[in-house]
């Protein structure tokens, strides 16, 4: 969706309707999350679903984001791994030459 375009309730309910939710990006998904948050809904029925909605769009947000710092976290690991191997690996020549 264009930023110009408006987003509507019908708009979030189709999209979990037909499951493009969960390929749709972060960006739309924010706005998802502020029509569900800002909107006045005077249906007790639509209210709950409305909150569902916004439940599970929060949950991928942030699962998502727990994704991106896992992978990140990853490479941080092997490198500090990498690092502490060469260190070992540098310590043991310099023990070696010294003798």
């Amino acid at each position: 969706m264009s930023e110009r375009e408006s987003v509507t309730l019908n708009d979030i309910h189709d999209a979990f309707e037909t499951g493009d939710l969960f390929n749709e990006p972060d960006d739309v998904l924010m706005e998802y999350l502020r029509v569900l948050n800002t909107g006045s809904i005077p249906n007790e029925y639509a209210r709950h679903r409305a909150i569902n909605h916004a439940i599970t769009v929060n949950t991928l947000i942030n699962l998502r984001f727990i994704k991106s710092v896992e992978r990140s976290n990853t490479i941080y690991t092997w490198v500090v791994i990498v690092l502490a191997v060469l260190t070992l690996i540098t310590s043991i020549v310099q023990i070696i030459v010294s003798i």
